[in-house]
């Protein structure tokens, strides 16, 4: 392999298409707090990016802790790392450096950062080591860290107080992004249930319809109450578009489609 491509496989461990979506949080407690807005352009801009490199210094320690489990994913098995396209300690090297680095840089930007940034470690750290293990929890306690994008988005743009409205609007986003997780499962045990275990009923499956159910309320519970008028046509269209995904589920063709989908998007 020439060293352009492993570049571009050590660079793919970060996950960086993967990365910019679930950035949509930071966007978020952005906009939100835009019109009490105390900090320069530069500032927020200069936050946004090294927080992009801290979060892809987790994704590759992520990818490190679970090589073997990926190995065996019909998903994930075809990550540079899983496929040894990359050395593990390449990996562990540059994502060291680079979650040093910026976790310096973004305490320095602002100081009040660094607690989430402990706590969003802290969280991917038990989630690659223990969450995993448990069928249900593990997707419920992991969307947890798009709550501390969405803070750490408010706290990059101004230095007031959080506010309820704001935690109630975090709390849309985490219900969203455990909404998506969820479909994530169901989908892959549907897939393995039509296409590769034909006729194998799947128990976890009607627990996990009962979690996607109690999260879409959630999602609309905080929609409902939320007064900001910023975010409500975007927080509108991602409701809409979570009901829409979830409804295609009935589709036989849409979830062979869904699975190929997930095994190329978790590549980027």
């Amino acid at each position: 392999m020439s060293k352009l491509h492993k570049t571009i496989a050590l660079i793919q461990t970060g996950k960086p298409f993967n990365h910019l979506s679930g950035m949509l949080p930071f966007i978020g407690g952005f906009l939100v707090t835009y019109e009490e807005r105390t900090s320069s352009w530069l500032h927020i801009v200069i936050t946004f990016i090294t927080f992009l490199f801290f979060y892809s210094a987790v994704y590759r320690m992520n990818e490190v802790f679970d090589i073997e489990r990926d190995k065996q994913d019909p998903v994930r098995n075809h990550r540079p790392l899983a496929q040894g396209l990359v050395r593990k300690k390449d990996v562990i090297l540059l994502a060291v450096t680079i979650g040093v680095s910026s976790t310096i840089l973004l305490t320095l930007i602002d100081s009040r950062i660094l607690i989430w940034l402990l706590l969003l470690v802290l969280l991917n750290f038990f989630y690659v080591t223990i969450l995993k293990n448990f069928m249900y929890i593990d997707f419920l306690l992991m969307s947890t860290s798009h709550i501390g994008k969405f803070f750490v988005g408010v706290l990059a743009t101004t230095t007031m107080r959080l506010t309820l409205e704001e935690s109630i609007i975090g709390l849309f986003f985490y219900a969203i992004v455990a909404v998506l997780q969820c479909n994530k499962k169901i989908g892959l045990l549907l897939y393995h249930q039509h296409a590769v275990e034909p006729g194998k009923n799947h128990p976890s499956l009607k627990v996990l319809k009962k979690i996607r159910f109690f999260l879409l309320l959630l999602a609309i519970y905080t929609l409902l109450i939320s007064t900001t008028s910023i975010l409500l046509p975007a927080m509108i269209f991602l409701s809409s578009l979570v009901f829409f995904i979830v409804l295609l589920e009935l589709h036989d063709g849409f979830r062979t489609a869904f699975f190929s989908y997930q095994k190329w998007f978790s590549k980027l």
